[in-house]
């Protein structure tokens, strides 16, 4: 261990001291101050490595903590803003940078302004579809459509403008290229606060011209360069750059700051292990021996998307490789790497990608995420709303071989295609445009990138109260109901079952059942029992359990008595009376 890395050591062990046990800041002040010396720390590791990525990596690190310093406190800003120049001129030379004076505060301070302009006009957008509370759904989903088509344009013209700038002050590229977006900026469902997913594809045979270690390493300080400026909006985590001894993620007992002081808003996709999708991707670890590194030629980037690569790297990579969109640089190059994954498409290459969709539907399907949250007092919008609908329109597009980029695009495709009904086109048309509108107003409200919605508390309100007092009860019913069919049918897609299995009957007294709108919820069992034939027995058992549970909680003991009698008819139920088990053993 050097001098700086013990210093560093040192520095992480005083900052625990000025934390809570939940690694919440008790004393910010102090907090700054030691964020301010680990910047310093950093600075002066970054001049000592010989490898050249972890040279790279200690720059932004020190970065990131001297932005986290300058929030933290008015005094000694400029001092900070001095580290920071001097950083910024540190990673010029050593980029060999064409033009050395570059200001790059000054261009982050510059570029932010278009930032917060997008910010204000997305603001009043809102405000002004307020006035509209008759709106038709129908109407709102077309207007929430044109919104992200807007956000969309104007994120890429930003992100288009700092690498301008950057090739600018670096000096003529030494090959074609493209610089491509993922994730939601790709599915036009970004937001003005969203992380930018992203890569640079080569034109194809540069890998064997002789420089072409040399061209590699133009692109990753040109990576380091975009970076820095991102940074320097002040809106990147501690956690984002993964700290060893403070947020080490693969040391669990190192992982332990929570950075509730630095805005969350545009930054790099983070450095831990499960995230990296930005250029510099991600080094070595325990786990993963091998690096993953997004500044590839056209044929090697593909190869992250082949069986093999995908397994290793874990299918989300995979996944939002397949699924980009053009932001600058030789748009050629890009329409050749978009054939490319059009024909390995149509090839078994991305079976383990639908495998892994298990895992989805393990953590975000409704029948597992509502159960467990009503004792919460706060729920994650992104999880709850947003993901469970966009990832599943994604996946659907894949396994189908829908060549789109945005989400509703994909959708409308599925339906052209006869995949989907035209009345379930409408149906997930409205979910997305509402997954994509809660979790826009959500970050618009807290002006930052935050996830997480308190549980009103006061007057017994719940998860379930709080919930529907911001959407209302029949669209948070229809959503849910919508995501389940649409998860259904990926699964169904997924194992090539031809005809739909009738496995939705019972989705909506679930969902009414589950957000305790117990008397929507008896309705709806008395509907079903009418319609249910008599052989369906587990069906009636259902039903009859549900309303029965219903009554208890209404305190309707005598409606309750007579609906327990009628169950005798049909034992072998396991609904337990707490209501977490209300499926049957049969």
């Amino acid at each position: 261990m050097s001098k700086n890395e013990a210093r560093i050591k040192h520095l992480s062990i005083q900052l625990r001291k000025f934390c809570g046990n939940d690694g919440r800041e008790q004393n910010v002040k102090k907090c700054a101050e030691i964020f301010y010396q680990l910047g310093q720390e950093y600075l002066k590791l970054s001049e000592n490595y010989v490898d050249k990525h972890d040279q790279k990596i200690s720059l932004i690190r020190s970065a990131v903590l001297f932005n986290a310093a300058a929030v933290r406190r008015s005094k000694n800003v400029n001092m900070i803003k001095q580290d920071l120049a001097k950083l910024c001129r540190k990673a010029l030379t050593l980029a060999k940078a064409k033009f050395m004076d570059s200001d790059l505060l000054a261009l982050a301070q510059e570029v932010f302004l278009r930032v917060s302009g997008l910010r204000t006009d997305v603001k009043c957008s809102m405000d002004k579809e307020k006035t509209s509370v008759n709106m038709p759904w129908s109407e709102k989903a077309k207007m929430t459509e044109s919104r992200q088509d807007f956000i969309t344009t104007e994120y890429k013209f930003i992100m288009s403008d700092i690498m301008e700038h950057t090739i600018l002050t670096l000096g003529t590229p030494p090959c074609r290229f493209a610089l491509i977006g993922m994730g939601s900026l790709a599915r036009h469902e970004i937001t003005p606060y969203s992380d930018f997913e992203h890569a640079y594809i080569l034109e194809d045979n540069v890998q064997e011209r002789v420089d072409y270690e040399e061209i590699l390493e133009y692109f990753r300080w040109v990576s380091v360069i975009f970076h820095l400026i991102v940074i320097n909006f002040g809106e990147t985590i501690v956690a984002n750059v993964s700290l060893p001894h403070i947020n080490d993620q693969i040391c669990t007992e190192n992982d332990w700051f929570f950075d509730e002081n630095t805005p969350r808003g545009i930054s790099f996709d983070g450095m831990m292990p499960h995230a990296s999708k930005f250029p510099l991707g991600r080094s070595e670890t325990k786990s993963k021996q091998w690096k993953t590194e997004l500044i590839k030629p056209v044929s090697e980037m593909l190869q992250y998307l082949e069986a093999e690569e995908s397994l290793k790297n874990g299918y989300r990579l995979a996944e939002v490789l397949q699924n980009s969109c053009f932001v600058c640089g030789s748009e050629p190059v890009h329409t050749s790497y978009e054939k490319r994954i059009a024909t390995l498409l149509q090839s078994d290459g991305l079976k383990n990608v639908i495998a892994g969709l298990n895992e989805d539907f393990q953590n975000i399907n409704p029948i597992n995420t509502l159960p467990n949250l009503h004792t919460k007092q706060q729920f994650n919008v992104k999880r709850l709303i947003y993901r469970s609908t966009s990832l599943f329109v994604a996946a659907l597009g894949h396994i189908h071989k829908i060549p789109a980029q945005s989400s509703f695009e994909i959708i409308r495709k599925l339906c052209e295609a006869n995949f989907i009904s035209e009345s379930f086109k409408q149906n997930i048309l409205f979910a997305l445009s509402l997954a994509c509108d809660v979790r826009l107003r959500v970050y618009m409200q807290q002006n930052g990138q935050y996830d997480l919605v308190n549980v009103r508390q006061n007057n017994d309100e719940s998860f379930t109260s709080t919930l529907i007092g911001m959407l209302g009860e029949n669209i948070v019913v229809n959503y849910f109901e919508t995501v389940l069919q649409l998860q259904s049918l990926v699964q169904q897609s997924c194992h090539n079952v031809q005809e739909p299995q009738d496995l939705d009957i019972f989705n909506r007294l679930f969902i009414l059942y589950w957000f305790k709108l117990y008397d929507s919820a008896i309705k709806e069992c008395r509907t079903l029992l009418k319609e249910l034939h008599l052989e369906d027995e587990t069906g009636r058992i259902f039903c009859l359990h549900t309303m029965f549970y219903s009554y208890v909680y209404l305190k309707e003991y005598s409606e309750a008595t007579e609906i327990y009698e009628c169950m005798q008819i049909y034992p072998g139920c396991c609904v337990s009376p707490d209501g977490k088990t209300i499926f049957l053993k049969v």
